[in-house]
C-alpha cells in the first residue's frame, strides 16, 4: 500500500526588478531547487530527496504506508526554508498537493545624510534617492498610501533620514542619490551596501555623504584718472583704467553656518583676500560658503587716498542646485577720483569789484574749495587774464598751502599795474594741482564773480570867473570857479583833489589847493573855487589843472593838465593907463632958492615905494 504527494513551491517576493518584471499581477515566483527530504518518522530512514524544478515543482511517489516529516533541507538563495510539515499514507493511492511559500531574507533599511566634511548629519528634507539592485535596476516598491502606487523614488524627511518604505530582499544593492539638500552637492558616487543573512528582519543603515556646495568670488576694479592727452581749456577730463594693486577683504558679517549645524566662521572673520591684477581683475583664493544666511562683505583695504572710500559691498552667496560645484558672484567697482570743485570770487583788497586804475593795486582772488584731503599740501596757479583773450596774462603767482578741512577758503593775492588796464575787466583763472598734477581748475572768462573791473576815469572842466566870465580886469582879488565834470568813478569812494592855476605861457604854478569830496555817482560835477590876485596876473592866461587822488595813498586816479585847453583857461586884461593931471608952466628947471616943491616931491615918491613893497610882500603872503 503506496500513496504521493506533490508541491509547488514559490517565494512570496522576487530578489531581482528582473524576476518582478516578469510576473503578472498577484503571480508569485516560482523557487527553483528547493530540495525536500521525506523521513520516516517511526524508523528515520530517508525515503526521498528531491529539489523543485524551474515551475517550483517536485513530485514525490511510491511512499509506502506510515507517517513521515517532509523537510525543506535547501531552501533556494536567498530564501528561508518553510517549517518541516508531516504527511500520512493510510490507503493506497492516496495522493498530497501542497502549495509551500518560501520567506526572503529580508531587511528594513534607513538612509542618513551626512555632511561629508564633518561626517555630521543633515537635518535637512527633499534628499532623494533610488535604490538599484545588484543587476543596476531600479528597486520599485508598491504602496497604498497616500495612493496605490509604485514608487521608484524616496525623500528625507526633516530629520535628513528616510526608511524605505518597505523591507529590501537580500542582496547587494546601491544608493543612488538624485537630488541633494539645499547647500550641497549630489554625491555622483552611488554607496554600496549589502542585505545579508543576518540582517534578516532588522533595520541596516546606510550613509550618504554630501559635500557642501560653495562660492567664489570674482570682479574687475577699475578707477578714473584725468586724462593727460585730453585736454579741455574749462574743464578737467577724466578716463577710466585698470585698477592694479587694489586688495579685498572678504569679512563674514554673520556666523557662518552649514546645514549640518558647523559653524564655519565667525562674524567679524576675515575669510579670504584678494588682489587685483594688471588688468583690475580679481578672483577669490579661498572657496565660500552659500546659503542666504550666510552674510559677507567685500571690504577695499587699499583704496589710494585721492579716491573716495569704496563703501563695503554685502553680499551673499545663493544655492543654486546640486550640481553646481562652485558658485560665482561676480562685482564691477570703481574708485571713483575725489573731484575737487573750487569756485572763486575776485575783488579789491577791500572787497570792491570796480577799482580805480592804480598802480601796484592788490587784488584778492578767493578760492572757496570743496573736497579735498585733508592735511595734503596743494599748489594754486592764480593768472589774472584778459576775458576777451586769456592768453593775455596779466599777472600770476603760485602758491602752497595745506587745508585743514576738506571744505574751505583759501585767497591768493596779485598785484597788478591798474594804471595799463584802465576800462578793461581783469578775470582770474585757478588752476589747483596735487603732487604735480592738476586735479580742479576753474577757468570761465565770463564768470562775473571770478572778475573785476578797472574804471577809466576822466575829467573834464571849464575855468570861469564868478560872474561866468572867461575875462576880468586886474582889479584885486577874484574868484575863479572850476567847474570838473567826471565820469568813470567809484560812488562812494573819496577822492582828493588837488587843483593847480598855472600860466598858461610859462607853466608856472601860481597857486595850489587840496579839497576831498566823494562821488555819490559815477558820474558828476564837484566846483572847485579859488581866489586869484587879477593886479598880479595882469595880462595873463591862467589854466586850470585838476588831479584825483586815493586819499590814504595818494595815488594818481585821473588828471587833465592840457596847457592849451581854452575850456579850463580864464584871462586876466591889462591894467589901464592913468592919464596925469595938467600942472602950470614953470620957466626953467632948476628950483629956486626957498622952493621947497622938489622935497614934496621925494617925500611922495617915498612913499609910494613903500606902499608898492608892502602890497608886495602881502600878496605873497597870501600866495
Amino acid at each position: 500500500m503506496k500513496g504521493s504527494f506533490d508541491l509547488i513551491k514559490f517565494g512570496n517576493k522576487p530578489l531581482l526588478q528582473s524576476q518582478l518584471a516578469g510576473l503578472k499581477d498577484g503571480e508569485k515566483l516560482p523557487l527553483l531547487g528547493a530540495e525536500f527530504t521525506v523521513t520516516h518518522d517511526k524508523t528515520g530512514e530517508v525515503v526521498a530527496v528531491k529539489a523543485t524544478d524551474l515551475q517550483g515543482y517536485v513530485n514525490f511517489t511510491g511512499i509506502p504506508y506510515g507517517d513521515y516529516t517532509v523537510t525543506e533541507t535547501k531552501a533556494p538563495f536567498g530564501y528561508k526554508p518553510v517549517a518541516p510539515f508531516k504527511i500520512h499514507i493510510t490507503k493506497d493511492g492516496q495522493h498530497f498537493n501542497y502549495l509551500i511559500e518560501d520567506k526572503v531574507i529580508e531587511a528594513k533599511v534607513k538612509i542618513v545624510k551626512l555632511d561629508a566634511t564633518t561626517g555630521e548629519t543633515v537635518p535637512l528634507a527633499g534628499t532623494e534617492y533610488q535604490i538599484l539592485d545588484s543587476e543596476k535596476n531600479v528597486v520599485k516598491f508598491h504602496v497604498n498610501y497616500p495612493s496605490d502606487q509604485d514608487m521608484d523614488t524616496f525623500t528625507s524627511t526633516a530629520d535628513g533620514t528616510l526608511v524605505l518604505p518597505d523591507t529590501l530582499p537580500i542582496g547587494h544593492y546601491y544608493l543612488v542619490e538624485t537630488k541633494a539638500p539645499a547647500g550641497y552637492l549630489i554625491n555622483p558616487e552611488p554607496v554600496a551596501f549589502e542585505i545579508a543573512a543576518d540582517h534578516d528582519g532588522q533595520m541596516i543603515t546606510v550613509e550618504m555623504k554630501d559635500a557642501p556646495a560653495m562660492g567664489k568670488i570674482k570682479g574687475t576694479k577699475i578707477k578714473e584718472v584725468i586724462d593727460a592727452e585730453n585736454v579741455d581749456p574749462e574743464k578737467i577730463v577724466y578716463k577710466e583704467v585698470p585698477a592694479e594693486n587694489i586688495t579685498f577683504d572678504v569679512i563674514a558679517t554673520s556666523d557662518i553656518v552649514t546645514p549640518d549645524g558647523t559653524t564655519r566662521h565667525h562674524k567679524g572673520d576675515i575669510v579670504d583676500t584678494v588682489k587685483t591684477d594688471a588688468k583690475g581683475y580679481f578672483e577669490s583664493t579661498k572657496e565660500l560658503y552659500v546659503g542666504e544666511n550666510n552674510t559677507y562683505q567685500l571690504v577695499e583695504t587699499n583704496a589710494p587716498e585721492e579716491y573716495a572710500t569704496l563703501a563695503p559691498i554685502d553680499f551673499t552667496l545663493a544655492y543654486e542646485d546640486g550640481v553646481t560645484p562652485i558658485i560665482w558672484k561676480e562685482f564691477n567697482v570703481k574708485n571713483e577720483l575725489i573731484k575737487p570743485i573750487i569756485g572763486t570770487k575776485a575783488t579789491g583788497l577791500n572787497g570792491q569789484k570796480t577799482l580805480n586804475p592804480l598802480e601796484n593795486t592788490t587784488l584778492v582772488d578767493q578760492i572757496n574749495y570743496k573736497s579735498l584731503l585733508v592735511g595734503k599740501e596743494y599748489t594754486v596757479v592764480t593768472k589774472a587774464v584778459n576775458p576777451a583773450n586769456p592768453k593775455e596774462v596779466y599777472a600770476s603767482s603760485t602758491t602752497k598751502f595745506t587745508p585743514k578741512t576738506a571744505d574751505g577758503t583759501y585767497e591768493a593775492k596779485l598785484v597788478v599795474d591798474g594804471s595799463k588796464l584802465v576800462g578793461k575787466d581783469v578775470v582770474f583763472f585757478e588752476y589747483l594741482q596735487y603732487k604735480g598734477e592738476e586735479v580742479a581748475k576753474h577757468t570761465n572768462p565770463k564768470d562775473g564773480n571770478q572778475t573785476v573791473h578797472f574804471t577809466n576815469p576822466k575829467i573834464g572842466t571849464k575855468a570861469t570867473f564868478e560872474n561866468g566870465q572867461k575875462a576880468t580886469d586886474p582889479t584885486g582879488d577874484v574868484t575863479v570857479k572850476d567847474t570838473m565834470k567826471y565820469s568813470g568813478m567809484i560812488p562812494g569812494e573819496a577822492v582828493k583833489v588837488v587843483t593847480k592855476a598855472v600860466n598858461a605861457k610859462t607853466g608856472q604854478v601860481i597857486q595850489t589847493k587840496e579839497t576831498t569830496f566823494t562821488p555819490k555817482a559815477e558820474t558828476g560835477e564837484y566846483v572847485v573855487s579859488m581866489v586869484l590876485d587879477a593886479k598880479q596876473l595882469a595880462g595873463q592866461d591862467i589854466v586850470f589843472y585838476e588831479y584825483f587822488h586815493k586819499p590814504e595813498t595818494n595815488q594818481l586816479i585821473a588828471k587833465h593838465e592840457d596847457i592849451n585847453d581854452k575850456g579850463q583857461t580864464v584871462h586876466f586884461n591889462d591894467i589901464k593907463p592913468v592919464p596925469a593931471p595938467e600942472k602950470p608952466a614953470k620957466i626953467g628947471f632948476l628950483p629956486t632958492t626957498g622952493d621947497r616943491s622938489m622935497d614934496l616931491l621925494v617925500l611922495c615918491g617915498l612913499l609910494l615905494m613903500a606902499a608898492g613893497v608892502y602890497s608886495l610882500r602881502r600878496k605873497k603872503a597870501k600866495n
